[in-house]
């Protein structure tokens, strides 16, 4: 289904719906995006009189890019979100991770991973991503692939990071690192980092859309998703044309789930269950 609206810029990802439910039913969590983009802000609202949604606005200054959850109660943002919420809202971090607790349920913590040097999204999508209750993926890099040492540094920083969040069950997360390059494009008003990263996918149902670049690593990154996910058929996207501008896969789309939801056992999908 095309929805006619306007729009301010492609960033789906970055403005589009957060959702919840409210006793099984879908509503809308709505963050603040740029106050310079009217149209994308006022993009969730117009959603929520089509789709007869619920909409509760946070106050949050946010991304979609920067959130991923376990949805056990575990989520993480990276400090970006801090330092635009201190800007923005004088909030303190307690302040912040008080809304992720109250609209997001992050009930097992909202966790700041550092975010990557020269990176002016600071969204965790562009170096990291959780494929399931147990698996986190994680950039890694070198002099070789075009990493500079505080790059290099920060990734790996990242992956110890991930390391050691609390797990709703006591156990370890499965910390896989991904390659990625890095590289420089001229705006013309100056030059800029670009992460040529295969952690900002989309997973669609039983597909994974994967951004790929041609820069030496495609093939060990889409082995590593299909070693992870063998029961999802991995698709790879060229993106050159669209990471220069600090995006790929995941920041141009944003996932709608289930009308309705009901909790299956312990919320988990475990071998051989159906739910």
């Amino acid at each position: 289904v095309f929805i006619d609206v306007k729009y301010d810029a492609n960033w789906t990802r970055d403005y589009g719906p957060y959702h919840t439910y409210i006793n099984g039913v879908r509503a809308i969590v709505n963050n603040e995006y740029y106050g310079d983009r009217p149209n994308d802000n006022a993009f969730n609202f117009r959603l929520s009189e089509l789709w007869d949604e619920e909409i509760y606005s946070t106050g949050l200054s946010t991304e979609g890019g920067n959130f991923m959850t376990d949805g056990l109660g575990t989520c993480w943002t990276s400090t970006g979100t801090l330092d635009h919420n201190l800007e923005y809202n004088g909030w303190t971090e307690a302040e912040t991770s008080q809304i992720y607790y109250d609209y997001l349920n992050c009930y097992n913590g909202i966790h700041y991973p550092q975010s990557l040097p020269n990176e002016r999204t600071t969204h965790i999508d562009m170096f990291s991503k959780i494929l399931d209750q147990n698996t986190i993926i994680v950039g890694y890099s070198s002099v070789e692939l075009g990493g500079e040492s505080d790059e290099i540094a920060a990734l790996d920083a990242a992956a110890e990071f991930y390391a050691n969040t609390p797990k709703p069950d006591g156990g370890q997360w499965n910390i896989v690192r991904i390659p990625m390059t890095f590289g420089t494009v001229n705006y013309g008003f100056g030059k800029s980092r670009v992460q040529y990263t295969h952690t900002n996918s989309t997973i669609v149902n039983d597909y994974v859309l994967v951004p790929i670049y041609a820069r030496g690593t495609d093939e060990e990154a889409l082995a590593i998703y299909q070693e992870l996910m063998p029961n999802h058929t991995i698709v790879p996207i060229n993106s050159n044309a669209i990471i220069t501008s600090g995006g790929a896969i995941h920041c141009t789309t944003m996932q709608v789930p289930v009308k309705n939801y009901s909790r299956c056992g312990n919320g988990v999908i475990d071998d051989d269950e159906e739910c």
